[in-house]
């Protein structure tokens, strides 16, 4: 019976790293690349843009808060959902 523990409990444990996750995102836009589709927010991390986003209102600089999720091993912004 420990053996068969043992056995799901790494199974788990190697399946949790590749789940997807969402999250709502704020941050500081430090680039921005609108032919690639890519966003880099001031915590260093690099954002695709989803086709169906809302391209208006993005420049470096803005005050963004977003939706994301990844999408293998990329973070994919779904929605922009304010900016300042």
């Amino acid at each position: 019976m420990k053996g068969t523990t043992l056995i799901s409990t790494i199974a788990l444990m190697a399946v949790l790293p590749s789940a997807a996750w969402a999250a709502t995102i704020t941050g500081r836009i430090t680039y921005l690349d609108l032919i690639s589709h890519h966003v880099m927010l001031d915590n260093s991390d690099m954002y695709a843009l989803s086709p169906g986003v809302d391209l208006t209102g993005l420049e470096a600089g803005r005050l963004v808060t977003v939706d994301a999720t990844n999408r293998g091993s990329e973070k994919v912004i779904t929605k922009v959902l304010k900016y300042t």
